[in-house]
């Protein structure tokens, strides 16, 4: 369901000024602010191979689990950029209380 509505939470995170962290690249490349999870393309290469294994025979059970073992850390510098320039103006202003 995120996948389907990640325009609207993109640009709601960015009105909003949300540092949001997303599974995928794919929603960092819509203007997402960085993501860390497996590669989309990897885990569809290993579905349509189980699949194909399914469609020939091999019953479900027979095949194994797979994790993968590679994560991705994508992060869009603009998005950072743009949250970088929020947090310096507020931390210049007269009202922050400093700890």
């Amino acid at each position: 369901m995120i996948y389907v509505h990640r325009k609207s939470i993109v640009e709601l995170a960015e009105l909003h000024r949300f540092p949001i962290m997303y599974l995928t690249r794919e929603i960092v490349e819509q203007g997402g602010l960085m993501s860390y999870g497996p590669d989309s393309a990897e885990m569809w290469k290993h579905e349509a191979a189980q699949v194909h294994q399914i469609l020939s025979g091999t019953p479900p059970g027979d095949i194994p689990f797979y994790q993968p073992t590679k994560l991705q850390l994508v992060i869009n510098l603009k998005a950072a950029s743009a949250l970088a320039k929020l947090s310096r103006s507020v931390a210049g202003s007269p009202g922050l209380a400093k700890r």
